[in-house]
């Protein structure tokens, strides 16, 4: 059956969506989802660096009246534009397919010099070349990075569009030599690129050496046809075409205009409050507060380069890896050595870049080294189908094998972990709770968007610990919770001066008190409102800030531990498991460290529970919050040793 390019596109598209829709996940998950879905359903400010075009398309997505939360939009926004990064992607695959030539003939005319080769296209048939391309596109798009991207909101996803929307410029740019318009869509492309991601700055290095060989070549093509007297479009001069492009990449980074803006308007979700000066402005685009990940850690670069590797044939469906490797020693005969040595430099910085950052989701940064990747199978499927275009039917495997590794992997459309806990764990607390919490990761991003979009428990009062060594997030518990700071206005003005110091990048020991009055801004906190409210803190907090809750005895209440004034304790607090049946049956089929790592946390948590009861002498509850802790982690020590010593 022929293959046209309009069939080839829909079938890449369709193929994609509904596997897409069909395992994505219903809710919020881990990290960053709720924070950015809030920012999204508020037009307002996302964390580091503010992601301006994610949020500003997210907002608009929102608007859609679609019978479902924002969040789920949002999530089915991640896979439409994944799915469209599959349609780029399958343009430009076609692109280079269709131009890859091999060189079949060099004659020397002597020792010193040689005549130009003669080439031959790879691939001169369209249904083949359709074909070819589609199935890449496929596989492309269930790749383990890649699919991953497309079932959650991130910002991770419109960036896969982005890179290969460059690349599909790019590539045009090369092949149409002479023209301007491509050359000028990519200069404003890499503006959109960066108002939504600074990873665009890893096709630089790799754009600049393709450049070099655009305006080579298209000088030698323009000289060319001016000494043949041929009739040539209006050209734009070097300078102007440079002046213009830089014109049309500051409009596209001009969407940065956007934050302190709205800041200015004080949003629901505000981060940096960026409107408060140009500095503040500067710090939150920059990610400053992450530069201390980047190139500080050996081990941490050869844990996430091994990871990569580790993924590499999940990437490929293993067959595609073999293709990819064989085509980096076929480059060398070909009419695109300049288009692949893009491609190698690209996957050369990514590596480089990513393998240097500390941070636990590193998956996705990879994605540009395996989206370039990609073009080196081409070369190795060419040469096989010159000897058998059946072959191409053969290489269906490699799309249906990364559907078959990957899809336990990424199917979200039962993961309800995040959410679950979330939702027990607020549950629990009695009313108009404060409650002290560092669990970004797991369920304060979560909440957040929860208590802000569709609110969920307004009456509580959550305070992120790692947030307020930020000096903008102050500011913003006081927009959500007025007077939270009322009794502490002191503590708060010492830390919040200690706070600029430090933000503004001077020594340690210009504010030798910051950690001290950190501290005594939470004691305070506390001290001020447990007497007319409660107050709670997660396990986090329990194990690492015993100088924040010293003096206070904590007893754990459902998911969460509360804190009260020594002698204080109500004898007849009632024993009571947490329903977390969703949470459990979510878990067995958990996949990832940060997954394992919640079910650990929860276990724990239902664990303590076990403990305060043996303390009583409880012995009967004790004994079903153990069982109960192993039935969430069979896994758990400590349990495994209290159930052992009550049975005895």
């Amino acid at each position: 059956m022929k293959l046209n390019y309009n069939f080839a596109l829909a079938i890449v598209f369709l193929v994609a969506i509904v596997v897409y829709f069909g395992t994505v996940t219903p809710s919020v998950t881990f990290t960053d989802s709720g924070e950015l879905a809030g920012a999204c359903s508020t037009l307002g400010i996302s964390h580091p660096t503010g992601y301006p075009l994610f949020t500003m398309l997210g907002y608009l997505w929102t608007l859609l009246p679609l019978p479902m939360s924002n969040v789920y939009k949002l999530n089915l926004l991640a896979s439409l534009w994944t799915a469209l990064s599959a349609v780029v992607f399958f343009a430009w695959i076609r692109d280079l397919s269709t131009h890859l030539c091999r060189e079949i003939k060099r004659e020397q005319i002597n020792k010193k010099k040689k005549i130009k080769p003669e080439y031959v296209s790879l691939l001169a048939d369209e249904d083949l070349i359709n074909k070819l391309s589609a199935v890449l596109a496929i596989s492309y798009a269930f790749a383990l990075t890649i699919w991953a991207q497309a079932v959650a909101i991130e910002v991770y996803s419109l960036q896969l569009l982005i890179f290969n929307l460059l690349i599909f410029l790019l590539l045009r740019s090369y092949i149409n030599v002479s023209g301007n318009f491509y050359l000028l869509a990519t200069a404003f492309m890499f503006g959109l690129g960066f108002a939504n991601h600074m990873t665009t700055v890893l096709l630089v290095p790799g754009g600049i050496v393709l450049f070099y060989s655009i305006f080579k070549e298209r000088k030698t093509h323009l000289s060319s046809a001016k000494s043949e007297n041929v009739t040539q479009h209006k050209q734009l001069s070097f300078s102007s075409l440079i002046a213009y492009m830089g014109a049309l990449f500051i409009s596209g980074l001009a969407l940065y205009i956007y934050m302190p803006l709205r800041s200015a308007a004080l949003p629901a979700f505000n981060w940096g409050w960026v409107h408060r000066s140009f500095d503040k402005f500067i710090y939150h685009t920059q990610g400053k507060q992450y530069q201390g990940w980047m190139f500080s850690d050996l081990d941490a670069f050869f844990a996430n380069l091994g990871e990569f590797i580790q993924d590499l044939p999940f990437q490929f469906g293993i067959v595609g890896l073999i293709l990819v490797a064989l085509g980096f020693f076929m480059v060398r005969k070909t009419n695109m050595r300049a288009v692949y040595v893009f491609f190698a430099v690209n996957v050369l910085a990514c590596i480089i870049y990513a393998s240097n950052y500390s941070i636990h989701d590193i998956e996705a940064y990879y994605a540009l080294a395996i989206i370039s990747l990609f073009p080196f199978a081409i070369l190795a499927s060419a040469d096989l189908l010159k000897r058998n275009r059946n072959f191409v039917y053969a290489l269906l495997l490699i799309p249906i094998l990364n559907i078959a590794l990957n899809l336990k992997t990424n199917d979200k459309s039962g993961d309800v972990l995040v959410h679950e806990y979330t939702t027990t764990l607020v549950s629990g607390l009695d009313d108009d709770a404060i409650i002290i919490s560092a669990q970004w990761d797991y369920w304060n991003s979560a909440f957040i968007y929860f208590r802000e979009i569709e609110g969920m428990r307004t009456d509580v009062w959550w305070i992120g610990k790692e947030l307020m060594r930020r000096t903008w997030y102050p500011l913003q518990l006081q927009q959500w919770h007025p007077t939270i700071f009322d009794a502490a206005e002191n503590e708060l003005k010492a830390y919040s001066d200690d706070l600029e110091l430090f933000e503004s990048g001077l020594p340690p020991n210009a504010y030798p008190f910051i950690q001290q009055n950190f501290v005594g801004l939470f004691r305070k906190i506390i001290e001020s409102n447990i007497d007319k409210r409660p107050v709670y803190i997660t396990l986090d907090i329990l194990k690492t800030e015993e100088d924040m809750i010293r003096g206070y005895e904590v007893v754990p209440e459902g998911l969460a531990i509360r804190l009260y004034r020594p002698g204080t304790i109500p004898k007849d607090i009632q024993f009571e498991l947490p329903d977390l049946n969703r949470f459990i049956e979510s878990s067995k089929v958990t996949e990832g460290s940060i997954g394992h790592s919640l079910v650990e946390v929860v276990s724990h948590s239902v664990f303590s529970l076990g403990q305060f009861e043996s303390l009583y002498q409880r012995m009967d509850n004790a004994k079903k919050a153990y069982e109960y802790a192993l039935k969430i982690n069979p896994n758990n020590p400590d349990a495994q040793k209290a159930l052992a010593n009550l049975n005895r």
